[in-house]
């Protein structure tokens, strides 16, 4: 397996003198200077809540480790709030979660990519431990969705600009919540076969919201404030699939730890914990998309009638 790491290697190093030689561009100054304490605070909310979570999976939910951890994550939060509130220096603008529509896409963009990041950690894991199946196969079990839902992304993007933001949005999380709950309840016959199926009808249902999430919260903004709002969602968006295999992971480690049954049956418990937290999440997802709409009707009747 290293060996595939040490053959990258060239190749990113040929990337690099290519577009050392090839892109020319001029640095546009900024008298803005980089804000290195909120770096560190945001990383240490991150890193805590990551670690307070792996920690759980090793000795329970129940652990004082676990809630001392939970304690540096808040401590963290808090510490970062005063710092964002008095500081002139800002990693990201958080401000603009604070406008209704921005902040609902957000939380709905960080929710499909938790959902998406945290599913593909746990069923080949399910697939291997449940089913038996071989590693290589359970690896393969990601693939058809994979592809389906990439292929599915202009489709997407075509409806958006046809039909606005609802539908797609409500065709994902609707797609992510019966995923979910479809996952939960199909467990004990479980097949790799439905298991297929089933993250295909979900990832086609990721692609339709997840890109047009952000699109469309790029459009509540000035040009001025589009930077701004691509570094805050890139941000969480990779943090999502981080903190979402964390959490998951842990679940399914903390109910190993009874030890009550075999190995394969204590996965699928934990397992279906997973889905259910999943689907309660897109359940919220789906809510956020009634409650922005409404708002944007609000603000339309309001403007209209001035």
């Amino acid at each position: 397996m290293a060996c595939y790491f040490f053959i990258a290697i060239p190749i990113i190093l040929v990337s690099i003198w290519l577009g050392g030689r090839n892109i020319q561009l001029e640095a546009v100054g900024t008298k803005q200077r980089f804000d290195w304490i909120g770096l560190v605070l945001l990383s240490w909310v991150f890193v805590s809540l990551s670690v307070a979570f792996a920690n759980a999976g090793n000795n329970g939910f129940y652990s004082l480790s676990f809630f001392s951890l939970l304690a540096i994550f808040i401590v963290g939060i808090i510490a970062l709030f005063v710092h964002y509130h008095f500081s002139e220096k800002k990693i990201l603008n958080f401000s603009l979660l604070l406008r209704p529509i921005i902040g609902l896409r957000w939380l709905n963009f960080f929710i499909l990519q938790f959902i998406n990041i945290g599913i593909s950690f746990v069923l080949p894991i399910l697939a291997q431990d449940y089913l038996n199946t071989e590693p290589f196969i359970a690896g393969l079990i990601l693939l058809p969705g994979s592809l389906l839902g990439a292929a599915i992304a202009p489709l997407a993007g075509r409806l958006y600009d046809r039909r606005g933001i609802f539908l797609p949005l409500t065709i994902a999380n609707v797609s992510m919540f019966l995923g979910c709950w479809l996952f939960y309840f199909g467990t004990p016959i479980l097949s790799i076969s439905s298991m297929i199926l089933i993250y295909v009808f979900l990832r086609v249902g990721f692609n339709f919201g997840f890109g047009n999430t952000l699109s469309d919260a790029s459009r509540q903004v000035t040009i001025e404030e589009k930077a701004d709002i691509n570094s805050l969602f890139n941000t969480f968006q990779q943090y999502a699939g981080s903190i979402g295999t964390s959490v998951l992971s842990a679940i399914i480690s903390s109910v190993q730890l009874r030890q009550d049954a075999a190995s394969g049956l204590l996965t699928a418990q934990g397992s279906q914990i997973d889905f259910v937290l999943l689907a309660i999440l897109a359940g919220i997802g789906l809510l956020t998309v009634f409650i922005s709409q409404r708002l944007k009707r609000r603000y339309t009747s309001m403007k209209s009638s001035t």
